[in-house]
């Protein structure tokens, strides 16, 4: 069995490393991606060791079908499924989930450049840019160039589009924001002030500042005009 699965992905990429100059290549390359497809979807479902999910765990991710490996992985039991798990959350712009997952992991050593890649960009994607810039710095080749851009990005994106109050109340509260990850949405400031004028006139301003995690929580951006 394991022979006929090491045969079908050679052959698999072997057409798909020459599938740009034959099209009849590429029309083999998806036959063999099928039949290996096929091969580790029943050995996956006939698994009694969760560790025997990591080969088809593996090839999908290696073949970018990120929603098959979400399914395939959906309880992980072992440090290298929670790995490819957050990553083809990450992968998959699943971003709430893959934070509670790569959350998970924090404080292991983890020797996967692309795992702390994704792990910034799944940080940054929340506008938790302080902490995207740290893990960034831990980026390790060959994702390293990219993860020393996507800090010079951050930092063009805070400086031009934030103004000063808003990103110090960001960075002061990275610590409180990650521990309300969970909620969806937290709120950073709530400033009232009632002021009443010599007509008995009262005007209310109320200045909060909101950040949204995920989309249940986008109520909190609604603004509300109460009448009387």
């Amino acid at each position: 069995m394991a022979k006929k699965k090491a045969v079908y992905f050679l052959l698999l990429l072997f057409f798909l490393s020459t599938a740009a100059c034959r099209q009849d290549y590429a029309e083999k390359a998806q036959h063999f991606y099928r039949k290996a497809a096929a091969f580790y979807k029943k050995s996956s479902a006939h698994c009694v060791k969760p560790s025997c999910r990591l080969p088809a765990a593996r090839f999908y991710y290696y073949f970018r079908n990120y929603p098959q490996v979400i399914s395939l992985l959906e309880d992980p039991a072992s440090l290298e499924e929670k790995i490819i798990l957050a990553k083809a959350l990450a992968q998959n712009k699943s971003f709430s989930r893959a934070i509670a997952v790569f959350e998970q992991l924090k404080g292991v050593n983890i020797d996967d450049p692309e795992f702390y890649y994704l792990f910034a960009r799944v940080l940054e994607a929340k506008n938790l840019f302080s902490r995207a810039k740290e893990v960034y710095k831990k980026v390790k080749p060959p994702y390293e160039k990219k993860a020393r851009q996507r800090i010079k990005e951050i930092e063009v994106k805070t400086i031009k589009k934030m103004p000063e109050k808003i990103a110090s109340l960001l960075e002061r509260a990275q610590s409180f924001i990650k521990d309300n990850i969970s909620s969806g949405g937290v709120i950073l400031l709530a400033e009232e002030k009632y002021t009443v004028d010599k007509n008995n006139t009262a005007v209310w301003d109320i200045h909060m500042v909101e950040l949204i995690l995920s989309e249940r929580a986008k109520e909190l951006g609604e603004v509300v005009i109460n009448y009387d």
